[in-house]
This record gives C-alpha cells, sequence and structure tokens, in this order.
C-alpha cells in the first residue's frame, strides 16, 4: 500500500485506517484475521494518527474505556452504532481533534468486536472508516492541507490541543449514548411492526 497525500483519494483515508486499526489490534493483543499486511509500511501521517489517538485515549481513558463498555455490539448493531456516534461527532464542525476521535473510536469498536468474538467485523470498520472520510470529511481535509495539514497540528505541540480541537469526551459519550437510545428505539420498533 502506498500513500500519496490526495485528498481525494479513499485510499489514503483507508491506508490510515488500516494502519490505525492494525495497530490498535495489536496493542490489545489481537490479529486482524483478514488484514492486509502492512508490516514495514512507515509514514509520518501513520504515525502522527498513533500518536494522537493514543492521546486521545490517555487523556480520557477510563471514561472512553467505560462508554465503549455501554455499547452492545452486535453484528446488527455495529453500523448503526458507529454511523450514529461519527454524524452525531460531527454535527457541529469538523476539526482535526474530531477526527482523531472518530479514528480512535473506529479503534476501540475493532478491539471490542475481537473481544465479543465478532471479528470479522473489523474488515467492515475500516470500510465505514474510510468510506465516512470520503463522504463527509474529505472536503474539509483537502482545505487543511490534506493529511500534511494534519500533521502540522500535531507538530503545534500537546499545549495547543489542550487548548483547542479536541472534543470532550461528556460530548462524545453523550453521542454514544445517544446512538444507544437510537438503536435500542430502533429495535423496539422494528419488533412492533
Amino acid at each position: 500500500m502506498y500513500f500519496n497525500n490526495n485528498p481525494g483519494d479513499i485510499m489514503d483515508a483507508r491506508n490510515i485506517a488500516v494502519d490505525y486499526v492494525q495497530y490498535r489490534l495489536r496493542k490489545h493483543g489481537y490479529m486482524w484475521q483478514n488484514g492486509p499486511a502492512m508490516e514495514g509500511v512507515s509514514s509520518e501521517i501513520f504515525q502522527t494518527m498513533r500518536s494522537l489517538c493514543d492521546e486521545f485515549e490517555e487523556r480520557y481513558h477510563s471514561q472512553f474505556d467505560e462508554m465503549c463498555e455501554q455499547l452492545d455490539i452486535t453484528p446488527n448493531t455495529a453500523y448503526p452504532t458507529f454511523h450514529a456516534v461519527a454524524n452525531e461527532l460531527f454535527g457541529n464542525g469538523i476539526n482535526w481533534g474530531r477526527i482523531v476521535a472518530l479514528f480512535t473510536f473506529g479503534g476501540s469498536l475493532a478491539v471490542k468486536c475481537n473481544e465479543k468474538q465478532i471479528p470479522l467485523l473489523v474488515d467492515n470498520i475500516v470500510d465505514w472508516m474510510s468510506t465516512y472520510v470520503k463522504n463527509n470529511l474529505n472536503q474539509w481535509i483537502a482545505s487543511q492541507n490534506g493529511w500534511d495539514g494534519f500533521v502540522e497540528f500535531y507538530a503545534q505541540g500537546q499545549e495547543r490541543r489542550n487548548e483547542s480541537p479536541w472534543p470532550s469526551l461528556k460530548q462524545i459519550c453523550g453521542y454514544a449514548v445517544g446512538a444507544i437510545g437510537v438503536l435500542t428505539l430502533g429495535a423496539i420498533l422494528t419488533q412492533k411492526s
């Protein structure tokens, strides 16, 4: 896989998602069953995504774990949950912090699927992440100097990120709880019809 930093290329978002999900699964002791081999592939953008997602996860570790535990992920609820959280996350605008939160959430979802013995959903999660970026975020990313702008955001340092675009975890937890509520309501309505 090659990374060409063309903001309009879905493969770039896909490569970032593949790298991050593989990284996140390995970090938790899991192997991606159908994952593409990316050993030895390195990119400053991949490293930046890993570092910022780690920073985000570390900053909100206990709350993020608690939120992910509340999600009752099944093959039927995984996509609606991902989609609802992603839509809510960007409902008030786009920034790099929210994009990092999206990737962190996708990685957490992949780990959760492995924990629940449904690792085949990992392929889908990567597709959902890259498609969401392509359909909803690419224009904004292009306007920010593409993924090079993402690396520049990281280079500004943690102090700058402390005062700016990290979405609050309360906000993200609210999105997840809202998504769970929507899914529960949908399940109830489906059973009644």
